[in-house]
């Protein structure tokens, strides 16, 4: 029996948790977990704080729980290196991963907000069109992407080439102008119906999402969208050659 101290060391499910994830992370991917009965026998606790603590391993992507087969452990999460910045595409192309995209629909007259239908294109009644995307290795879907931008523009992308190229460069190319800089603000937040679905996972579940514009040299707004990562599946990495305060700042 695997001794837990119920006395000072914490809640007894997250001392379970903690050993629970020492297990998972030494056993073989793809192999299946102890029982609950088995767990709750072992640690010397009830099924409730088992379910509890295999809840909190679950959520870092540890292992996950299917009905009819239990409790199985995931491989390791893939990364996603967002300093330096580099495109999804390139990033998993470097570490090896052979990254696929399904277009799921190009809405050529989407509605959206006066300010950013001005912004994107311009004064006039042109319009807006949005991209959704699904990123998947492996026929696993990781990430899902929305990108509005200039209708106009985006008659001129071949859009069989957003699988294998960054999508921000094939709207720079059509714009014929670089992107100067890309404002992007990084939250995490319960998944839509919309996300759930095309990530094959619950509704709510917690997802990171970043929202992003792009704007061009001149200061023009190329385009607006949004990623949404499966927090289960992917890490992030940010990697800075140099100190990580600025120069000049009050102690």
């Amino acid at each position: 029996m695997v001794h837990i101290d119920g006395r000072g060391n914490g809640p007894i499910y997250l001392q379970v948790a903690g050993s629970l994830e020492a297990l998972a992370r030494s056993l073989t991917p793809n192999v299946l977990f102890p029982t609950e009965e088995q767990l709750a026998q072992s640690y010397g606790v009830s099924r409730p704080t088992v379910r509890r603590a295999l809840s909190i391993i679950e959520a870092k992507g540890l292992v996950r729980r299917e009905q009819g087969r239990g409790t199985i452990v995931c491989p390791p999460k893939f990364i996603r290196h967002l300093v330096p910045a580099r495109s999804i595409v390139a990033d998993f192309r470097e570490q090896g991963h052979r990254l696929d995209t399904r277009i799921v629909a190009v809405d050529w007259d989407c509605p959206v907000g006066e300010k950013l239908r001005r912004n994107l294109a311009g004064r006039g009644q042109r319009r807006v069109a949005c991209a959704t995307l699904v990123r998947s290795v492996a026929a696993e879907a990781l990430v899902f992407e929305r990108h509005f931008f200039s209708a106009e523009l985006g008659r001129k992308i071949a859009f069989d080439q957003a699988a294998s190229r960054s999508f921000s460069k094939l709207l720079a190319e059509q714009a014929g102008a670089p992107i100067s800089h890309s404002d992007t603000v990084t939250e995490i937040e319960p998944c839509s119906v919309e996300v759930a679905q095309n990530l094959n996972i619950g509704v709510g579940t917690p997802v990171v999402i970043q929202r992003f514009q792009d704007h061009l040299d001149g200061g023009n707004l190329l385009q607006a969208g949004e990623m949404h990562y499966r927090t289960d599946r992917i890490r992030f990495s940010i990697v800075q050659n140099k100190p990580p305060y600025a120069d000049g700042e009050a102690d």
